[in-house]
């Protein structure tokens, strides 16, 4: 049965809105937050190339790809993933993957060895901290922190929208 139109009104007058105001409060809180995050939270941008060799004076050469010689600079924070390996040459962890039994050291690009030769060049890089793991055969990547970027300017670089910077390429194979 229909409330007459003079109940259903001392029914709205009656509700104050307080759900609603609840409700809009925290929708305006969750988007303040996100619009925080979206214009202040740093992301890392690495580059990443493969271990080499170890110097007898104990630095470390990896190798990176030629579209990278441009970012990574002396002085960069490098985090250096080693696999070690068994005496004949396998990882110990059955595969080329880096899993549990991977080291993470952290370390300091040191030196630029040059420019990009075959589409490749190479860095020394200074380790923060000893590990034995250095001391025996080891596989591996290295990872080169470039710049710290916020979503917005990711957004905008992808967007085109940043003249400076060139658009980010969504196909991977360029």
């Amino acid at each position: 049965m229909a409330l007459p139109f003079s109940q259903s009104m001392r029914s709205l007058q009656a509700d104050r809105g307080m759900g609603t105001f609840i409700g809009l409060s925290i929708a305006l809180l969750v988007f303040l937050l996100w619009t925080s995050w979206f214009l202040w939270a740093p992301i890392s941008r690495y580059e990443t190339g493969s271990l080499v060799a170890i110097t007898g004076d104990g630095w470390i050469v990896a190798e990176f790809p030629a579209r990278a010689w441009e970012s990574i600079q002396q002085g960069q924070v490098a985090y250096i993933h080693i696999t070690p390996q068994n005496a004949s040459g396998n990882s110990q962890n059955g595969g080329g993957s880096t899993d549990n039994t991977a080291i993470i050291i952290p370390a300091i690009v040191a030196n630029i060895l040059g420019r990009p030769v075959n589409d490749r060049f190479q860095v020394t890089l200074a380790i923060q901290e000893y590990t034995p793991a250095l001391e025996r055969k080891f596989s591996g990547k290295v990872d080169v922190e470039v710049e710290r970027v916020t979503p917005a300017i990711l957004v905008a670089r992808a967007s085109g929208q940043l003249v400076d910077t060139p658009a980010l390429s969504i196909n991977p194979q360029q």
